[in-house]
This record gives C-alpha cells, structure tokens and sequence, in this order.
C-alpha cells in the first residue's frame, strides 16, 4: 500500500480519519478524510459511503494519476475555502495559478 499523506494533520486533536481510495490498477492508497475530501468527486463518494472501512475503488483512475491527485490535495490541504473556490472558477486563467500548480 501507499501512502503519499504521511503528513500529521495539525488540525485535528486526535488520529485523523482515512480512507482507502482503490485505483483502477487494484492500489490502495490511503488517505487523511480531510484530504481526499479535497476532490469534490471524492467527497460526494465518501458521504454516499458514509464511515465504512472498504476500499472506495475510482475505476477510471489508474495509481499514477491517482498519486498525483492525492499530492495536489495534499499540497492544497490547508487553503482557506475563499482560496479553494477562488481556484474552481472556469475563467481563471494560468497566470493565476501558484507556481507549485504548474
């Protein structure tokens, strides 16, 4: 298994809450809640599932793009929710974006 969130979670008083997110390739990488939570998609998963302690399988995301979205959202972890909905807008533009984001 991997593990890309090996960051502590400063924010919480206890073990933070993970989740098993299964790529279409059958890796598991788990994850903070809060962090998988970054993705709206993942998100909407999580709260149809509710605190089940299964493999939540993306089909249609093999390990390597899912590594790579568990590496934005971890970056991306702590943002203010303005900053997060500023960065959604369709019409933002690329020289809008933070140079991590490139």
């Amino acid at each position: 298994m991997s593990n890309p969130a090996d960051a502590p979670n400063a924010e919480s008083q206890g073990p933070a809450k993970t989740v098993k997110l299964q790529s279409s390739d059958d890796e598991v990488f788990v994850v903070d809640r809060d962090i998988a939570e970054q993705s709206q998609l993942i998100k909407n998963m999580l709260d149809d599932v509710g605190d089940l302690d299964e493999n939540i399988p993306l089909q249609n995301v093999p390990s390597k793009v899912l590594k790579h979205i568990i590496e934005y959202c971890t970056h991306h972890r702590s943002d203010p929710v303005a900053l997060k909905e500023y960065f959604m807008e369709a019409t933002m533009r690329s020289d809008d974006m933070e140079a991590w984001d490139e």
